[in-house]
């Protein structure tokens, strides 16, 4: 068993375990792209906003205003999940996901 299966796991694992070593670090880069959406929709709200209060010339508009409040729980809530996500991602790869090249 050990000169014949042992020495034809080599390729598997070194292909596997180079596979979980990039998918591990691609998790511990922050989401570029979340952040954009996040960020366009709060200048959208914020045109829309401007928009609707000089056409109804009411400066508070009931309907914004919650959605404002939802984009800010938004902004919140992605923050904090980025933030705790990217720092667990690079604390598993700096402690128990890195393994110790030869």
């Amino acid at each position: 068993m050990q000169s014949t299966i042992l020495p034809d796991r080599g390729p598997a694992l070194s292909g596997t375990s180079e596979r979980v070593d990039s998918e591990t670090t691609a998790s511990t880069h922050f989401p570029a792209p979340v952040i954009l959406v996040v960020a366009t929709t709060t200048i959208f709200g914020a045109f829309s906003h401007r928009w609707l209060a000089r056409r109804t010339r009411r400066r508070v508009n009931p309907g914004l205003v919650v959605g404002a409040l939802g984009i800010l729980i938004m902004v919140v809530w992605v923050g904090t999940v980025a933030d705790i996500s990217t720092t667990a991602s690079r604390s598993a790869k700096d402690t128990a996901a890195s393994r110790s090249k030869p």
